[in-house]
């Protein structure tokens, strides 16, 4: 089965940016962004914190992802926005791959609709781009 499949080799993954985020409009007009990665409900990966920013860019590295005796199901990206005054965090949206979808060797460097965890409402889009690389691959 799928599952069984012996998973070797790393993701790499990298969040470049996002647009058209709701943020909290309603009481102020900007977002302090950033991403979190979770290997089903593990976080893995957190972003700077990008502030003031509806249309946040990340400058960072890839972040690579070893896949060695990894058995989680799903790869999920969230974007939060937290605001430094009430120090409240707010989950603005996310998007999710099943993991093994990602081993097919194939590059990825898309816009990826942002939804709402609970309400399922699109929240906004994210930049990502994402590369597995096989043990053997150099």
């Amino acid at each position: 089965s799928q599952m069984n499949k012996k998973r070797d080799g790393h993701i790499f993954i990298l969040v470049l940016e996002a647009k058209n985020t709701v943020g909290e409009r309603w009481y102020r007009t900007t977002s302090n962004a950033y991403c979190k990665i979770y290997l089903d409900e593990e976080k893995v990966y957190k972003t700077e914190i990008i502030e003031k920013s509806l249309e946040p860019k990340w400058r960072e590295k890839a972040w690579h992802l070893p896949l060695k005796g990894r058995t989680e199901r799903e790869l999920r990206l969230a974007m939060w926005d937290s605001s430094r005054v009430s120090f409240n965090k707010k989950h603005v949206g996310e998007v999710t791959f099943k993991l093994d979808d990602l081993l097919d060797g194939v590059p990825r460097d898309e816009w990826y609709t942002l939804k709402h965890r609970s309400t399922t409402k699109v929240t906004g889009d994210v930049h990502i781009q994402l590369l597995y690389l096989a043990p053997n691959d150099k």
